[in-house]
């Protein structure tokens, strides 16, 4: 864009730093500690050995497990962090089965309520997966006077929305794979397992306590109103306003993660060879996106849209909702989540530039949509 002249090396450049950069970040360095002291082996035994061994129980207990999980950190790192736990169960399931070349029901069940519902966990927060904090950012970018969209605002619609789809594909994978399905895990396997863990120790407990901290802190940032009520978020009531965000909380939490010593082992809790796997492929895509976004203002391609999809603007809400999600469902089999919302969704604000469509809602549904597709 520099070079033909639509942006200045800078601006273009500063694309590539924004504040959602970190929030993702952040979730990905709060996994790693996660992943390092085992908590998420403890949380999926935690939740298995209250909903049984039975496979429709199983099945319910690695759902829930994953959509929690996904919930705060990137869905992939959900399902990598998830997975030898889900084959040694599959391997203790299939038992006298262990030779096959692994059809068995138990083990379709299971990998599939796996990955989706750590993609339908991942939806239901800003912080879940890659799209949804694209979306966030280029909100704000949009309408930078406009605070109501926000994580906990964010979370009350889709997580709503989320829950209900994690229900509906429990109940199939359940009905297709689990029927008549008798073979289960000895009574007390889940409890004798987690029981091998141990008790939590300090450093464990650290880590426990800034996770919670960090959640608390994104909830309780922004304003929230209730009816007529409004609830005052900690950042207008220290002062700090928009001084502050949901990135800035999370890597401030990183930072004390690298500052405060373990007490199991010579070293601090987190070091910088624990996070070394950061994904900084996906780092680059946000930037490109945000860049794109760029070049659609500053080029005017944004005013030529809005022009030329005049057309658009006496269609009921609902069709175009429809239109939308059919064309973004066949742009998604062929290109990733993210590239998906970052083509369609500066076409929504053309769409939305000089007319009285729901543009929010359009926009939040393009988002949510690819992620649901696959």
């Amino acid at each position: 864009m520099p070079v033909l002249g639509i942006a200045s090396p800078g601006d273009t450049a500063a694309q590539y730093m924004d504040p959602i950069i970190f929030l993702f970040l952040g979730g990905f360095i709060l996994a790693f500690a996660m992943e390092k002291w085992q908590l998420h082996t403890r949380l999926a035994l935690g939740i298995l050995r209250r909903t049984g061994a039975a496979p429709s129980r199983i099945l319910a207990g690695v759902m829930a497990a994953a959509f929690f999980l996904s919930m705060w950190v990137s869905n992939t790192a959900t399902v990598l962090m998830l997975v030898p736990a889900v084959l040694s169960i599959i391997d203790h399931v299939r038992g006298e089965h262990k030779g096959d070349d692994g059809s068995h029901p138990i083990a379709i069940s299971l990998l599939l309520g796996l990955a989706y519902a750590a993609t339908m966990g991942g939806m239901s927060t800003l912080v879940g997966t890659p799209p949804n904090m694209y979306f966030y950012s280029f909100y704000q970018r949009t309408f930078p006077g406009d605070a109501s969209v926000h994580f906990t605002s964010f979370f009350l619609l889709a997580g709503f929305i989320t829950v209900l789809l994690a229900a509906a594909t429990y109940g199939v994978i359940r009905w297709r794979y689990l029927r008549g399905h008798h073979g289960q895990l000895p009574r007390h396997y889940f409890r004798d397992e987690y029981h091998k863990l141990g008790r939590l120790n300090r450093d464990q407990r650290v880590v426990i306590a800034l996770f919670v901290l960090t959640v608390i802190a994104w909830f309780t940032r922004p304003d929230f109103e209730l009816g007529t009520m409004t609830i005052r978020g900690w950042a207008n009531a220290l002062g700090l306003g928009s001084r502050v965000n949901d990135g800035m909380v999370v890597i401030t939490i990183c930072v004390l993660l690298f500052m405060i010593p373990a007490k199991t082992e010579r070293r601090r809790i987190l070091e910088w060879k624990d996070v070394q796997r950061l994904p900084y492929g996906i780092v680059l895509l946000f930037g490109s996106g945000f860049a794109l976004a760029l070049g659609f203002m500053e080029s005017g391609l944004s005013d030529w849209l809005a022009e030329r999809l005049e057309i658009l603007h006496h269609v009921h809400p609902l069709v175009l909702l429809l239109v939308s999600g059919v064309i973004i469902t066949i742009i998604s089999e062929f290109a990733s989540n993210i590239a998906c919302v970052q083509m369609v969704l500066p076409i929504m604000v053309a769409l939305g530039a000089e007319s009285d469509l729901p543009v929010k809602g359009l926009r939040i549904a393009t988002t949510l949509l690819p992620p649901s597709v696959l």
